[in-house]
């Protein structure tokens, strides 16, 4: 990579949300121990349910997060753009991965595993703790929005059935769960 594009790119990571409140010569002490990966359009970038410990920064391109329905379908959960990050749950928790991630065109991203996390000098203690604390606000941020997206449609189940009675939810409900038996 050419001497110019590298400081591009490290001008950009430095301004992730991933990174806030870390000095810029930190940043790039960390993009040096990194792995750095390059990933062509359409490539995945890790599976649902698969097990690695790994947290990805987009320097460059786009990546898509989704999940497949039971009929085999994309449920399209995000699309990421430069600084964004992901993998940020199982980077924590070490459990399974929860979507699949894939490659918009040409990309770029930081990789960084837990374990290099925890032991290489680079990522002080300062550093962790302030990268966990903005995992933590983007975590936050996410899930503020899908309590919204959950209350809107709570608001239009109830407005749907607003006019039923008890008696006759609880038979729906029946005719509902003897199809789903059937099939």
């Amino acid at each position: 990579m050419k001497y110019t594009e590298y400081e591009t790119e490290l001008s950009l990571i430095c301004k992730s949300s991933l990174f806030l409140g870390v000095e810029p010569e930190e940043i790039y002490a960390i993009a040096e121990v990194v792995k750095a990966i390059e990933f062509a359009e359409g490539d995945i970038i890790f599976n649902e349910g698969s097990i690695d410990n790994c947290l990805f920064l987009i320097a460059r391109g786009r990546a898509e997060i989704f999940h497949m329905t039971d009929t085999g379908e994309e449920d399209l959960v995000m699309d990421m753009g430069v600084n964004d990050f992901f993998g940020e749950m199982a980077f924590l928790t070490g459990e399974p991965r929860t979507a699949t991630v894939r490659s918009k065109g040409d990309s770029k991203l930081l990789k960084i595993s837990y374990d290099q996390f925890m032991i290489s000098p680079v990522f002080t203690d300062y550093v962790r703790t302030r990268i966990v604390i903005n995992i933590a606000k983007k975590l936050a941020l996410r899930l503020t929005e899908e309590n919204k997206h959950y209350i809107k449609k709570l608001s239009a189940v109830r407005t749907y059935y607003a006019d039923m009675d008890v008696n006759s939810i609880v038979k729906l409900s029946r005719q509902i769960a003897a199809i789903k038996r059937k099939h």
